[in-house]
């Protein structure tokens, strides 16, 4: 909230939560943003470090407007390490046409575990052999505040 509120945005908590942890305004234009932030604690892998991000599946997979913008944060120790932005359209279609993400929770929900090295970060697939690869390339969405959630303001 802090990093948002520092972009410009005014940032407010919803009083219920129905999948949304922040709702955004834009005082000048009026936009709206929904906001689902996920963390993840990092843990040590042999080139650089992991995060699991767990998504319910009625969520990712529902159409609603303005979209969902997912804040992903990875946590390693002293410090946040890591923000992935991107829409909840882009995490569908990862999942849908990629296989981004293990079934969990009863088919309720998806993980993702995203791996990170020194110049890129990548999420796992199921491996379906339609699929292809095992991992997908999620680099564009490090730091990828624009345009969802563009700088309003210079600091």
């Amino acid at each position: 909230m802090a990093e948002l509120a520092e972009r410009g945005w005014n940032v407010a908590v919803p009083e219920v939560d129905f999948g949304d942890d922040i709702l955004l305004l834009d005082d000048v234009s009026g936009a709206i943003r929904r906001i689902q932030v996920k963390t993840a604690r990092a843990r040590s892998v042999r080139r650089g470090f992991a995060a699991k991000f767990k998504f319910g599946l009625a969520q990712l997979l529902a159409r609603r407007s303005p979209d969902l913008v997912y804040v992903l944060v990875v946590r390693t120790p002293g410090r946040w390490e890591r923000f992935l932005i991107l829409t909840r359209r882009a995490l569908a279609q990862e999942h849908v046409r990629h296989g981004v993400g293990h079934v969990c929770d009863h088919g309720r929900g998806i993980l993702v575990v995203l791996s990170f090295d020194a110049r890129c970060a990548a999420a796992s697939t199921m491996c379906r052999p339609e699929c292809g690869p095992a991992q997908r390339d999620f680099t564009r969405f490090v730091g990828a505040w624009s345009p969802h959630l563009p700088r309003l303001v210079q600091s």
